[in-house]
C-alpha cells in the first residue's frame, strides 16, 4: 500500500472515484433539504437543480490532498496542514454561499483569509525577498484566479472541465520539475472535477454551486504557485498561461460590462461561451469549443516552460496580438437577453 501512494496517479483515480460515487448522494441530500437553483428571471434552466456538487469534490480533495503530500515530497514541514486548512476555510464560504449567500465583500475576505493562511506556509509569489511585496501579490493572484473559476461557471461542464484540462497541464509542468506532490495534487484536482462532470455534463442533475467553484479557482491557484516557485522566468510565466483562459474571459466580461454601464458582479450571458451561442452553436459546442481555447493555452505553457527568455517574449508578445484580436472579434458579437444560462 505504501508504494501504491508514492504513485501520483493514484490519486487521480481516487479522487474520480470519489466523485462518481459521492455525488449522487450529494445530489439527494440537496433535493431533500431543498439545496436547489430555483429557475427564476435570472435563469433559464427550467426545472430547479441542486446545487451540493462542490460537496464531495472537497471530499476528494480532503482525502487526496492529505494523502499525496504526506506520502509524496512536500515544500514544506507543515504544507499538508496548511493546504487542507485552506481548501476547508474556501469550501465553508462557498457552501455558505450556496446555502443563505454571502455579501460579495465576506467572500472576498474569506477568500483573502484562506490565502493568508497559504501564505504564511510557503504558498506565495516570490518575485522579491520583501513580504510588503510578495504579500499583496500573492492575495492579488489568489483573489484573481478563484473569482475567475467562479465567473467561469456559467454552463454546464464549462468551469468544471476548463479546470480538468488545466489541472492535467498543471501535472504535467509539475512532471517536468520532478515534484511528485504537486503532480500528484494536480492529478486528484483533475480526477475530482472529471469525476463530477459525469452528473453535469452536458444536461445537469447537479450543479457545482459557488462551493465547487471557488475551491476550482483556489486549487489552481495554489498550484500555478507550487510550479512557479523556485524557478526561471519562462517557468514561473506559464502556469499563468494555464489560467490565461481564465483571466481573459473575467477581464472581458468585465470590460463589457462597464461600456455597456452595468455593475461587474450583476451577472449576465455576456461570457466568451454564451458570445459563441450567440453566433449559432448549441450550448455543448460552446462549452468544448472554449475547452478547446483553453488546453492551447494548455500547449502555449508547455512551450514556454521550454522556452529560452527571448523566444519566451516573442511568444508572450504573439499571444497577447491574438488576445486582442479575439477580443475585439467576440465584442462584437450580440449579447444574448438574459442573465446566467446553466440548464
Amino acid at each position: 500500500m505504501d508504494r501504491l501512494l508514492t504513485n501520483p496517479g493514484i490519486y487521480f483515480l481516487i479522487a474520480a472515484l470519489v466523485t462518481l460515487a459521492g455525488t449522487p448522494l450529494a445530489r439527494a441530500i440537496a433535493l431533500k433539504y431543498n439545496i436547489v437553483d430555483i429557475p427564476d428571471a435570472r435563469r433559464i434552466h427550467k426545472k430547479a437543480t441542486p446545487y451540493l456538487g462542490g460537496l464531495f469534490i472537497y471530499i476528494a480533495l480532503l482525502i487526496t490532498g492529505f494523502l499525496s503530500l504526506n506520502n509524496l515530497f512536500s515544500i514544506e514541514p507543515m504544507a499538508p496542514l496548511s493546504l487542507l486548512v485552506g481548501f476547508t476555510l474556501i469550501f465553508l464560504a462557498g457552501i455558505l454561499d450556496d446555502l443563505v449567500g454571502l455579501p460579495a465583500g465576506v467572500k472576498m475576505t474569506s477568500i483573502g483569509i484562506s490565502a493568508t493562511v497559504l501564505y504564511l506556509s510557503g504558498y506565495s509569489v516570490e518575485f522579491t525577498s520583501y513580504h510588503f511585496f510578495n504579500y499583496p501579490l500573492t492575495l492579488f493572484w489568489f483573489l484573481g484566479i478563484t473569482n475567475s473559476a467562479n465567473l467561469m461557471d456559467n454552463m454546464n461542464g464549462l468551469s468544471s472541465g476548463c479546470g480538468v484540462i488545466t489541472a492535467l497541464f498543471m501535472a504535467y509542468l509539475a512532471y517536468l520539475k520532478s515534484d511528485p506532490a504537486v503532480v500528484g495534487l494536480a492529478l486528484a484536482v483533475g480526477g475530482a472535477y472529471l469525476g463530477f462532470m459525469r452528473y453535469n455534463f452536458p444536461k445537469a442533475k447537479i450543479f457545482l454551486g459557488d462551493a465547487g467553484s471557488i475551491l476550482l479557482g483556489f486549487s489552481l491557484a495554489t498550484l500555478g504557485l507550487m510550479i512557479g516557485r523556485h524557478t526561471g522566468v519562462m517557468t514561473t510565466l506559464a502556469p499563468i498561461f494555464l489560467v490565461g483562459l481564465f483571466v481573459f474571459d473575467t477581464f472581458f466580461v468585465a470590460f463589457s460590462r462597464w461600456a455597456r454601464k452595468m455593475y461587474f458582479w450583476e451577472g449576465g450571458m455576456d461570457h466568451t461561451s454564451h458570445r459563441f451561442v450567440s453566433l449559432g452553436f448549441s450550448k455543448t459546442t460552446a462549452v468544448m469549443m472554449v475547452w478547446g481555447i483553453n488546453a492551447i493555452f494548455g500547449l502555449n505553457a508547455v512551450i514556454m516552460w521550454h522556452s529560452s527568455i527571448h523566444y519566451g517574449v516573442m511568444l508572450s508578445i504573439v499571444i497577447f496580438i491574438l488576445g486582442v484580436v479575439f477580443w475585439w472579434r467576440l465584442d462584437k458579437v450580440p449579447v444574448i437577453n438574459g442573465n446566467d444560462s446553466q440548464d
